[in-house]
């Protein structure tokens, strides 16, 4: 009986689905944000933007980034993927990477290769948001990065960033147009942080936006807070500051204060 339920869920899961991909495919005017994402919308409005990772084979997203590839009124999208292969057993090398990616013939990581290749030519996205455990999204999302002038916002929330930091720095790096970059809750410390603020300094001036909440910047070194006065010190459009739960000291805070003439901060 609890198969059978799985399996009539799944259908109503794969309608909707269709519905969507329907959507996207005949460029809906109408839909301009959508949600990529395990589970199920939790109202009548997610729903019609939810495009739901089904199963273990997340059947139909290869076509739903072609059809994105192509879509003109698309300007939002959401991506919420676990990525992670299995957890390693206790008898393996205890300093083995608790958060693998899914190898590469599983049928999940097949269609996210897909997903991202046909995403690479859209040029109507102006926001995307990464929440994506495990797999190297920066990466498989880099033509994109490269190709889409009209991106403008990058949020990325939790992501796993282990071994996969110089495709992180080159998605801030080689996006052409970021006024607004939120990176939440990914504990990164003084030296990451560092080249974080490096990079938008020097590749992105035009930055409106900056949001870097439940990081470690002071944490191990001084180059995030140092690089970080360098930002704010040189940008000339930054107007929104977030740097709260960084556990930054008060002398800290003071040499960031010192150059803020920003509308909004909160530290």
């Amino acid at each position: 009986m609890e198969g059978l339920y799985k399996e009539m869920i799944r259908e109503h899961y794969k309608e909707n689905n269709n519905k969507i991909l329907y959507r996207v495919r005949n460029n809906d005017q109408s839909l301009t944000l959508i949600k990529v994402a395990a589970g199920c919308p939790t109202n009548d409005a997610e729903r019609d933007i939810y495009f739901s990772l089904l199963g273990d084979d997340w059947q139909g997203l290869d076509e739903l980034g072609k059809s994105i590839g192509s879509t003109t009124h698309l300007t939002h999208m959401t991506l919420h993927m676990d990525l992670r292969g299995d957890m390693p057993d206790e008898d393996d090398d205890e300093y083995a990477d608790p958060h693998q990616a899914l190898p590469e013939n599983d049928p999940r990581m097949k269609q996210t290769v897909l997903f991202c290749k046909g995403l690479a030519t859209n040029t109507s996205l102006q926001s995307i948001h990464l929440n994506v455990l495990g797999g190297n999204i920066f990466g498989l999302l880099n033509p994109f990065f490269k190709n889409n002038p009209k991106l403008n916002e990058l949020v990325i929330d939790d992501c796993h960033y282990y071994q996969l930091w110089d495709d992180l720095i080159s998605a801030l790096r080689d996006c052409v147009s970021l006024k607004c970059v939120k990176i939440n809750h990914m504990e990164l410390m003084g030296e990451e942080s560092g080249e974080i603020f490096q990079t938008l300094r020097i590749h992105q001036p035009q930055l409106e936006v900056l949001e870097f909440p439940g990081n470690q910047l002071s944490r191990r070194s001084g180059e995030g807070e140092e690089a970080l006065t360098n930002l704010l010190r040189d940008s000339n459009q930054l107007h929104t500051l977030d740097i709260s739960r960084n556990s930054l000291s008060d002398d800290a805070l003071y040499r960031e204060v010192y150059y803020l003439t920003l509308e909004s901060y909160a530290v």
